[in-house]
């Protein structure tokens, strides 16, 4: 789908624009990351279940949700302090 695009449309409009000589010396994608950052995940798990499908409609690939950081030490002393 994107790598189609590219091929079709991006690489000729490069090569175009920049006036390389050849297919060859027009840049090519390696690698897409999409990012989504998901804050209120932290209060509600739904959400990030929510964003994972959302994500899943925009590309072929299905997301793979990252792994949560871990609540430091000091941080779940001032949470238990609060409550």
């Amino acid at each position: 789908m994107l790598a189609e695009r590219f091929k079709e449309q991006v690489a000729p409009a490069l090569t175009k624009q920049f006036g390389y000589g050849s297919p060859m010396a027009v840049p090519r994608l390696a690698k897409v990351v999409v990012n989504m950052g998901v804050g209120e995940a932290v209060a509600d798990v739904k959400v990030l279940d929510q964003a994972v499908e959302e994500l899943a409609g925009n590309d072929r690939r299905s997301p793979r949700p990252g792994s949560r950081s871990p609540i430091s030490s000091s941080a779940r002393e001032c949470r238990s302090d609060a409550a």
